[in-house]
């Protein structure tokens, strides 16, 4: 990951979440999904995307 403090507050902007939050998340999540070999991007950002739509348009923030 990045470790620059200047990315956390991307993460906070884009994610919704500290970048910490997000390392912890996808070592909670990463055992609950096998991997997949055809994928071309890791799991890490396959989340990234998933909490980016969420917090985008028609995501968290239209349904909070």
């Amino acid at each position: 990951m990045m470790k620059d403090p200047a990315w956390n507050e991307w993460f906070k902007l884009n994610l919704r979440c500290s970048q910490r939050t997000f390392e912890l998340l996808c070592k909670l999540l990463e055992p609950h999904f096998p991997p997949v070999a055809y994928l071309r991007y890791n799991f890490e950002t396959g989340v990234a995307c998933t909490l980016f739509h969420l917090a985008s348009s028609d995501g968290y923030r239209e349904t909070a």
